[in-house]
């Protein structure tokens, strides 16, 4: 079982319930064509904070940088507007394990179905930034921007085109 959002109120619901618990809200057709095509998306609800909170945020930062395919300091960002939709596409069989890696690093998720639209600004500044890097040989999006720290503190940000293999240099 997993926990997804009413799109009407909003709170915390079963993914195999027919209607919200506490609004009402019809979910049989939202579910329907979610189990039709099995994949949902990842909402980083709120990230906890424990005695092990910097080794935990590392983790986290690490973790969002694997999923999202972003640079650390993006990553560190999301952790600050929360909640955050931060993978779509997840089948269902995949959930259960996501869900207790992120409990194990003090994060909260919720699994909501695939078209359900969870909104948040920060949302678009990643895809604005993604838009902006992408390959200049063949327009692909498929970017990887990788972040290497130099001598000094000086930061090198760097973008692959996973399609062409063409690097350029990150425009911030």
């Amino acid at each position: 079982m997993a926990l997804i959002k009413c799109p009407e109120c909003g709170k915390e619901i079963s993914d195999k319930s027919k209607q919200c618990i506490h609004c009402g809200f019809p979910l049989e057709e939202l579910l329907a064509s979610a189990n039709a095509t099995g994949l949902y998306s990842v909402v980083l609800e709120r990230f906890v904070m424990t005695s092990k909170y910097v080794e935990n945020k590392a983790e986290v930062i690490g973790y969002l940088q694997e999923i999202m395919d972003v640079v650390t300091a993006d990553a560190e960002n999301v952790l600050y507007h929360l909640p955050q939709k931060i993978a779509d596409g997840i089948k269902k069989e995949n959930i259960e394990a996501m869900e207790k890696r992120f409990k194990e690093i003090g994060c909260k998720v919720s699994f909501v179905p695939s078209d359900v639209r969870v909104e948040h600004p920060y949302n678009a500044v990643i895809e604005e930034k993604r838009r902006k890097n992408a390959c200049p040989k063949c327009q692909s999006e498929n970017v990887a921007i990788s972040e290497k720290m130099g001598f000094f503190g000086n930061r090198k940000i760097s973008c692959h085109c996973k399609d062409c293999g063409h690097d350029w240099k990150y425009a911030e």
